[in-house]
């Protein structure tokens, strides 16, 4: 993994704290991990999942201890949320129950199924699903020429622009924010970024690279700023497409590492272990948030408050760098996968 990248994985994990706090409405940090994912597979596998080196089941293996482990622990620690509805009607939610233990509950259309219990997992079943996607993706796009390259990314903006358009309004969040089938074009993206530039050496001072590394991040607070203060307006290009006017250049901009903030900020040890922890922060945040919410009521703090944010981050970083000190083959003997 690039150093500044996995640094800036964490970042983004916060933009997504900060959304299920209230404190902000542009989700950014679901689209960047999606096409950061398609870039940094398509970097650490275009040489390996290759037959002699790699398998296909030994790629989907590796990908399932990096996701399953916690998505059971968080779906089990979800449950005292569930108790109402198992007890109202027990048969959806053993459906439910089932289709997020298999992680299939995304590809229900219905906002109770694809965010019932831990609701941020939506994420990470969409990316198993581009997972087991992936061999096939790349053994295409590694053959696709740059202009190809480029004629299939207009492809894609042109396709949810006119989905926008034409699907109903009230199937927006579904099926441009939520489900596979739109998503996988961030995904797609992310490993087609890669194929542009990785041949490509860019030879410049260290000043220029900082430059380009202010001018990058400073687009995207720009951005984020404008969009998010303006949130309905924008719906539903910012999803998606808008946010690839910034992210893009964003991952290639750090994915080269030439200026002062990725060499001497981003690749600090402190933020390479919370880049580690990123997915795991992830996968806990909003059920600490929860737990922490039931005792903040008890106790009169406020909820989403400046104290409730620390408490609630403080806590999330504890239970991620504790999930990522057991053993990958630890979590596996849990789930009968071998490492």
């Amino acid at each position: 993994m690039v150093k500044s990248l996995n640094s800036l994985r964490f970042i983004f994990a916060l933009l997504v704290f900060s959304v299920h706090l209230g404190w902000t409405d542009l989700a950014t940090g679901h689209a960047f991990f999606i096409l950061l994912s398609g870039f940094v597979l398509t970097l650490a596998y275009q040489e390996k999942l290759v037959p002699g080196v790699m398998s296909y089941w030994d790629f989907i293996k590796k990908r399932l201890i990096r996701i399953y482990p916690l998505h059971v622990i968080t779906l089990i620690l979800a449950i005292p949320f569930t108790l109402n509805e198992l007890v109202q009607d027990g048969a959806v939610w053993t459906l439910k129950f089932v289709l997020n233990l298999l992680h299939l509950h995304v590809f229900v259309p219905k906002e109770g199924f694809y965010f019932s219990f831990n609701s941020v997992t939506w994420n990470s079943a969409i990316l198993l699903v581009f997972y087991f996607l992936f061999p096939f993706f790349l053994s295409l796009i590694k053959q696709m020429s740059s202009r190809a390259l480029w004629m299939g990314f207009l492809f894609m903006v042109l396709t949810i622009v006119l989905s926008g358009i034409m699907i109903p309004k009230e199937y927006h969040h579904y099926y441009l924010y939520i489900s596979p089938y739109f998503r996988v074009f961030d995904f797609l993206i992310g490993m087609m970024l890669f194929q542009i530039i990785k041949n490509r050496n860019w030879e410049i001072s260290k000043r220029k690279g900082t430059l380009l590394e202010i001018s990058a991040v400073f687009m995207f607070i720009l951005f984020f700023s404008l969009v998010n203060r303006q949130y309905e307006y924008f719906l539903p290009w910012s999803y998606s497409i808008l946010l690839w006017i910034v992210l893009v250049p964003l991952i290639a901009v750090f994915y080269y590492e030439k200026g002062w903030i990725s060499q001497q900020i981003l690749a600090l040890p402190v933020f390479q272990e919370l880049g580690k922890i990123s997915f795991g922060f992830y996968m806990f945040h909003l059920i600490v948030m929860r737990y922490l919410g039931v005792v903040s009521t008890k106790i009169g703090l406020e909820v989403n408050g400046f104290l409730f944010a620390i408490l609630a981050l403080l806590i999330t970083v504890l239970l991620a760098l504790k999930s990522e000190n057991l053993s990958k083959n630890q979590f596996s003997k849990l789930l009968w996968l071998k490492a």
